[in-house]
């Protein structure tokens, strides 16, 4: 079936300077400068070798290459836009609703994002310069969402996974707007950026499972440290539960069966007498 075209490019946006945000609270002192909010561009190069090329928010991002180039469409732009403390999309536009710091827009109509899958491999580009990008994970929201788009913001974006798709640049290439985006490559359908992220940090992240969370686990290309290790150790928690649970019943076992022989010996030794 593959491939499958997944949309076009509308907008593209990188970092180019810093920019102070916002503080939170009115009387406040503005934030540091922040490379959060990215400027529009007419094309961005991606290199396997250090992401995007001249982006001044320079990985490795939060220690990591697995956080590249993050992909947003109009519909997350606009539910992330349609929070109650946000004013961002007052000065958004019809093809960029809102900036959650994304490097690229799709077009209206695309499939969401939100569909995308761990370990997806997308293709953007020209046929003779596309560029090659491995999906890892959603973008977990940090205090600067609260900042850009008001108080309380990036809570509602963590709970329904609303940060947009990270992936990591493993082919060069340059993309323009209108470029087509197309799946090359999926390794499972099973587990979705999205998904993932709902089952950790969604609000019934506590009702996940362990076998689900061993799936998480298993997943390849799934980004470490906010996901996969973040997995590993709520794993080790229900296992380690499940075992002193485990040892309790044995014990609560072999008192009652402790009793009940006592009971028997008892019995044995009056009768006996």
């Amino acid at each position: 079936m593959l491939p499958q075209r997944l949309g076009e490019v509308r907008v593209l946006s990188k970092s180019t300077c810093a920019t102070p945000l916002a503080a939170l609270r009115e009387g406040d002192k503005p934030t540091v400068p922040s490379f959060y909010l990215r400027s529009d561009v007419e094309c961005l190069s991606l290199s396997a070798e250090c992401g995007i090329v001249g982006d001044q928010r320079a990985v490795p991002s939060h220690q990591t290459r697995q956080r590249d180039i993050l992909f947003a469409d109009p519909v997350l732009l606009r539910e992330v836009g349609s929070i109650h403390t946000n004013k961002s999309l007052q000065s958004g536009t019809q093809d960029k609703p809102c900036n959650i710091g994304q490097n690229v827009t799709l077009a209206e109509g695309d499939v969401p994002v939100s569909t995308w899958c761990v370990g997806d491999m997308i293709e953007i580009g020209s046929p003779d310069n596309a560029a090659l990008v491995r999906i890892t994970s959603t973008r977990r929201p940090c205090p600067k969402n609260n900042n850009v788009h008001g108080e309380g913001t990036g809570a509602h974006m963590d709970k329904r996974g609303l940060g947009g798709i990270f992936g990591t640049v493993v082919r060069d290439g340059t993309i323009r707007p209108g470029d087509a985006v197309m799946l090359v490559e999926r390794l499972q359908s099973q587990w979705t950026c999205a998904q993932v992220h709902i089952s950790l940090y969604g609000p019934a992240a506590q009702s996940t499972t362990p076998q689900e969370l061993q799936e998480i686990v298993a997943l390849e290309y799934l980004e470490g440290p906010r996901y996969k290790s973040v997995a590993q150790k709520r794993l080790k928690e229900l296992e380690a539960l499940a075992a002193s649970s485990r040892w309790q019943w044995e014990a609560f076992a072999l008192l009652a069966v402790s009793l009940v022989a006592m009971q028997v010996f008892r019995r044995w030794n009056v009768g006996a007498r």
